[in-house]
């Protein structure tokens, strides 16, 4: 079995937001634990029992908190066989969302101004098209269905209900590499996420200082890399396109969609 873990990273002066984390076997994510345990002590982080847990934001808020996350890169780089995130802009999001226009007809629009939600359907979605259809040219060291481990959260229910729909509109032999359907855990509690949790503030970071991924700053080259990075961001124009398919499934083929700020025909 494969096992993806993924957390969110958002900043509201940029408005960027990741989804991202990683794929490796469930054996390497048992030898990733032990090993994460024993650097965590190096986090400057302890709860209020005194214990040390790992968050990036707030590691990442101390003085030497970026030269500190470098050990724990090492121990992702060693366990953690492919990188994966998806990115949008919520500024963007409202935009893409304000453009569509659809005569006579009102659409509901709240799950899909959640940037989380659509983040999810993208991530879901690059995961089909350049993993699944493509698997033949990502070789991790196991193979196997994957499942996906997200950070806990309130969006937790509606993902969970959209899944079946989902999964629906995928042919029997792609959905025999999806594993059960998604988890919500704590990072806390479920130390593998505190890695996605790095890697979806790391993602959103070099995003808004346009940097080229894996660019850690002095100690970037000094180990080897992670064999496979798969990334994708959606644009404001790509999210239009992406709304307009999946509400063509709801008011149907015929029905007359506008783009507000072109005046085309969407």
């Amino acid at each position: 079995m494969l096992q993806a873990y993924i957390d969110e990273s958002f900043d509201h002066k940029t408005s960027v937001f990741v989804l991202g984390g990683f794929v490796s076997p469930e054996s390497k994510w048992q030898a990733f634990i032990t090993d994460w345990d024993e650097i965590l002590p190096y986090s400057p982080l302890r709860d209020e029992q005194g214990k040390p847990y790992f968050h990036m934001t707030e590691v990442a808020a101390r003085a030497d908190g970026l030269e500190r996350t470098q050990a724990f890169y090492r121990v992702i780089e060693k366990h953690c066989e492919l990188a994966m995130s998806a990115k949008i802009n919520t500024r963007e999001l409202q935009s893409a969302i304000s453009r569509i226009v659809i005569p006579n007809t009102a659409v509901d629009w709240r799950w899909w101004r959640n940037p989380y939600n659509i983040t999810f359907r993208i991530l879901m979605d690059m995961f089909h098209s350049h993993w699944a259809v493509g698997a033949q040219q990502v070789t991790l060291s196991e193979s196997g269905p994957v499942s996906f481990i997200f950070d806990d959260r309130t969006e937790k229910l509606p993902i969970l209900q959209g899944w079946a729909d989902f999964m629906s509109n995928r042919s029997p032999d792609i959905r025999e590499l999806y594993g059960d359907q998604p988890q919500f855990h704590s990072d806390k509690k479920v130390i593998p996420l505190q890695a996605a949790d790095f890697w979806a503030w790391w993602r959103r970071r070099w995003y808004e200082q346009n940097q080229e991924p894996l660019t850690f700053g002095a100690w970037e080259k000094t180990r080897g890399r992670i064999a496979y990075v798969m990334d994708i961001e959606y644009s404001e124009d790509q999210l239009v396109s992406a709304f307009v398919k999946l509400i063509r499934t709801e008011v149907g083929p015929s029905a007359s969609i506008f783009d507000s700020r072109t005046g085309g025909v969407l």
